[in-house]
């Protein structure tokens, strides 16, 4: 699996700025959204990532915000390479996400703290 270096971090730091700056009317997604997108921008350039979230509700929430993103951008098939990974979910069904996560079947979570 890929991990970040710097230099990746700071060319994706640059990218997002670059989409954030695309309209001609500044504009502030809600931070949500916000990360959502994000998310869904890392996870379409390789990055493994995780979006840690406080509460069920908002992993849920970045979840299907990113897979918007993602159909958005035409490449809605890789909305199978994201999951939430929350409380709520059975020790067997934590088990399997995690188990995609570490064998790269999934390039990203939205999690709570329960990972």
């Amino acid at each position: 699996g890929g991990g970040a270096t710097k230099a990746g971090a700071a060319e994706i730091a640059s990218m997002w700025e670059l989409i954030q700056q695309q309209d001609d009317e500044p504009r502030r997604l809600s931070s949500i959204a916000e990360m959502a997108h994000l998310f869904a921008e890392l996870v379409r350039h390789g990055m493994r990532t995780i979006a840690f979230c406080t509460t069920r509700k908002l992993s849920e929430l970045v979840l299907q915000y990113a897979h918007e993103a993602l159909k958005a951008s035409g490449q809605g098939d890789m909305c199978e390479m994201i999951k939430s990974y929350r409380g709520g979910y059975t020790p067997a069904q934590r088990r399997d996400i995690e188990a995609q996560l570490f064998s790269d079947q999934l390039r990203g979570v939205a999690a709570t703290n329960a990972l």
